[in-house]
């Protein structure tokens, strides 16, 4: 299925995305037999400059949420411990769950990222990637990040993975997460 998403100029909408903008369906297709996921292709407004509108074209190459309940996992750590963490999470993961005050959210968070993306690539846990092959980390300005490695790196170049996006959030008992595969348009 391809969906046509284009950032139209609105004049109510004032700073979205840097300039004015919103958002607009265009067009529904036909799904691509050949694939196993959805291509949508998302045509945004980056910002507005004195010369214009920028534009700049990304296919949308696959969408993951996952939601975790925090519980289960304290369960799990109680009921398994290293083992657990050693079979989802790299080391650098566990540190810094590990640096805070409740470690739980934050390892069920990163369980969520990392289902999302299982779920964006359309995979599941199968031999083309898995737990370890997906590293969440944080960027200078402390949003999550996504680096896939190993398996998963051959994967994102096999799929055309220019980018990954995700975002993820907890409250009492849960933690959610979105993550959004990104390729170019050619």
């Amino acid at each position: 299925m391809k969906l046509w998403l284009q950032a139209l100029p609105d004049q109510n909408a004032s700073g979205i995305l840097g300039g004015n903008c919103c958002i607009a369906l265009l067009a529904v297709g036909q799904a691509l037999p050949e694939a196993r996921r959805y291509d949508i292709y998302y045509n945004y407004c980056k910002s507005r400059t004195k010369r214009g509108t920028i534009q700049q074209d990304i296919m949308v190459i696959g969408i993951g949420i996952d939601i975790v309940e925090i519980p289960r996992v304290e369960r799990l750590l109680a009921k398994w411990g290293e083992s657990f963490l050693e079979r989802v999470c790299l080391p650098g993961e566990v540190a810094y769950c590990r640096e805070k005050k409740y470690p739980a959210p934050h390892l069920a968070a990163r369980i969520a990222v990392k289902e999302a993306v299982l779920k964006a690539f359309g995979e599941g846990w199968t031999e083309k990637i898995g737990w370890k092959d997906i590293l969440i980390g944080r960027s200078l300005k402390g949003q999550p990040r996504v680096e896939l490695i190993g398996k998963g790196k051959r994967l994102q170049e096999e799929m055309g993975v220019a980018k990954i996006l995700v975002s993820l959030s907890h409250a009492d008992s849960y933690s959610v997460a979105a993550a959004v595969l990104c390729g170019q348009e050619s």
